[in-house]
C-alpha cells in the first residue's frame, strides 16, 4: 500500500520523534554515533537543534527550527546514515517519523519538558538546560523567548509585503525579472534564495513566482540535495 504524502510544511518549529522496529541503540558506542551524524546533518541543512533524547532503545526524539529546510529531507539524511552505519539485518526505520509543528512558546516549553529528563547524560539535552551539568553540547543550542519571537517574525507574510520584499530583493541582487519568468534554472535558484532570505511559506513563494505549491516543494528538495 503507498505511503500517504506528508503535507507541505508552513512552519519551522518542530518536535519530532521516530521509532525504531528492532533495537536503534544498542550502546554509548550507537549513541555518539548518532549525535555525530546529527552534528553533520546539522552542518549540511543549517538547522538548529534546541532539544535531544537518546536514552530510549527504540527511539530518538528532537526539537528542530529547519530554517525554512524541509523537515522529511533532514530526517532521512539522518536516518539513511545511521542506517549505513548499523548495517543492520532488519530495517531500522519501518514507520516514518512523527512530527508536530510548534506555533507558541507554551508548546515549545512543554515538548522541551517531555524531551529531557533529569540527569548528567550527554545523550539527553537536561545539560543544556541545568547549570550545573557537566557535559555542555557543542551541537545544540537553549530554547529562549528571544528565539521564539525571532522564529515568530520569521512566519508568513501577508501578499503585499511578499511581493515587496521580492521587488526589494531582485534589486538588490541584480536579477531580471522578466528572465525569472522564462528561465527555469534562474528562477529555481531565486526561489530557493528568496525562502532563505524571506522564509515565506510555500503557498505564497508559488503564487510569486506563478507555479504551484507542490512545484515550490520540489525545488526546494532538489536545491538542498545540490548544495
Amino acid at each position: 500500500m503507498a505511503r500517504k504524502a506528508r503535507k507541505l510544511q508552513d512552519c519551522n518549529l518542530f518536535s519530532v520523534t521516530q521509532t525504531s522496529g528492532p533495537i536503534l541503540f544498542r550502546d554509548a558506542t550507537d549513541r555518539d554515533t548518532f549525535l555525530s551524524i546529527l552534528r553533520q546533518a546539522k552542518t549540511q541543512f543549517g538547522f538548529e537543534l534546541f532539544a535531544y533524547c537518546l536514552l530510549d532503545d527504540h527511539r530518538f526524539r528532537l526539537l528542530i527550527d529547519t530554517h525554512g529546510k524541509n523537515i522529511s529531507s533532514i530526517l532521512q539524511s539522518i536516518s539513511v546514515a545511521y542506517t549505513n552505519y548499523r548495517k543492520a539485518d532488519e530495517r531500522l526505520f519501518p514507520r516514518r517519523f512523527k512530527s508536530v509543528p510548534l506555533r507558541c512558546i507554551e508548546d515549545v516549553q512543554e515538548e522541551i519538558d517531555s524531551i529531557n529528563t533529569e540527569s548528567q547524560n550527554p545523550f539527553n539535552s537536561y545539560c543544556l538546560y541545568c547549570e550545573d551539568a557537566v557535559f555542555h553540547p557543542d551541537f545544540a543550542l537553549k530554547f529562549t523567548q528571544d528565539r521564539f519571537e525571532i522564529q515568530k517574525r520569521m512566519d508568513p507574510i501577508n501578499d503585499e509585503e511578499a511581493l515587496k520584499l521580492l521587488e526589494e530583493w531582485i534589486c538588490q541582487t541584480g536579477c531580471d525579472q522578466e528572465k525569472i519568468k522564462k528561465d527555469k534554472t534562474l528562477r529555481n535558484q531565486c526561489i530557493a534564495e528568496f525562502r532563505k532570505k524571506t522564509d515565506l511559506s510555500l503557498k505564497q513563494l508559488g503564487r510569486l513566482f506563478d507555479v504551484t505549491e507542490s512545484t515550490v516543494s520540489k525545488i526546494l528538495k532538489e536545491h538542498e540535495h545540490s548544495s
